[in-house]
C-alpha cells in the first residue's frame, strides 16, 4: 500500500516540475525529470517481480522513450493537417 502512495507522489511531483519547466521553457530539465521518473517507477516495479532493479528501470525508460518519440512524430505529422 505504501508503494502505491510513494509512486503516486513521485508522479505528482514530476508532473508539477514538468508544468513549471514548460512554463519557463526549460526543455532539458523536462526531459531529465521525465526520464528519472520513468526509471524510478520501473525500478520500484521490480519489487513485485523477479527482475533486476536496473533492468526494470531501463525497460520502463525504453518503453517511455519509444512512446514519447511516437507521440512527437505523430504530432509533427498531424500538425500541417490540422492547421
Amino acid at each position: 500500500m505504501w508503494s502505491l502512495f510513494l509512486v503516486s507522489q513521485i508522479v505528482c511531483i514530476s508532473w508539477i516540475y514538468a508544468t513549471c519547466a514548460l512554463f519557463f521553457r526549460n526543455n532539458g530539465s523536462l526531459i531529465i525529470s521525465t526520464a528519472s521518473a520513468l526509471f524510478l517507477v520501473g525500478s520500484l516495479r521490480t519489487k513485485f517481480s523477479d527482475t533486476n532493479w536496473f533492468l526494470g528501470g531501463l525497460q520502463m525508460l525504453g518503453i517511455g522513450a519509444i512512446a514519447a518519440i511516437a507521440a512527437y512524430l505523430l504530432g509533427a505529422w498531424l500538425e500541417p493537417v490540422i492547421r
